[in-house]
């Protein structure tokens, strides 16, 4: 019985011996998480600042790169409201020049009336004939030899 009695006493001594060094590891593991867990707390709260830091300088380039934009579609604007104005007046220019091809179209056949007029008084009155013996013409002083 004593041996029994011993047994467990040495039995129990083992399990308080076991159960201490697994609680020493185990403080010594959660200390070395907790020393992990505030390493890794410091590194994320350095890229949470770099990340902000970040957000805010694109967030400034972009901003800039707006104003740009909106530089931009004015010009784009304003370069759109010149050419419907000249676009505008090359109609204007356009009407008048089909009305000034129209009064020329109507003169042309007013002059060809004329002319035809004309030919026809002077072939009647034998006037070329005349005109040509009084003043000669070019052509004539050139075969004459003058």
């Amino acid at each position: 019985m004593a041996e029994d009695i011993l047994g467990q006493i040495i039995v129990g001594a083992l399990i308080v011996l076991i159960g201490g060094v697994f609680l020493y590891l185990f403080k010594q593991t959660m200390n070395g998480l907790r020393s992990d867990t505030s390493v890794l707390r410091s590194e994320m709260n350095g890229l949470r600042s770099e990340m902000n830091g970040l957000r805010s300088e694109m967030n400034l380039r972009f901003d800039a790169i707006d104003k740009r934009f909106e530089t931009i579609d004015k010009r784009f604007d304003a370069i759109d409201k010149r050419f419907e104005t000249i676009d505008k007046r090359f109609d204007a220019i356009d009407k008048r020049f089909e009305t000034i091809d129209g009064k020329l179209d109507a003169l042309s056949t007013r002059v060809g009336g004329l002319e035809t007029d004309v030919a026809l008084l002077v072939d009647r009155a034998g006037v070329r004939d005349r005109l040509a013996e009084r003043y000669p013409t070019t052509e004539s002083k050139v075969e004459a030899g003058v």
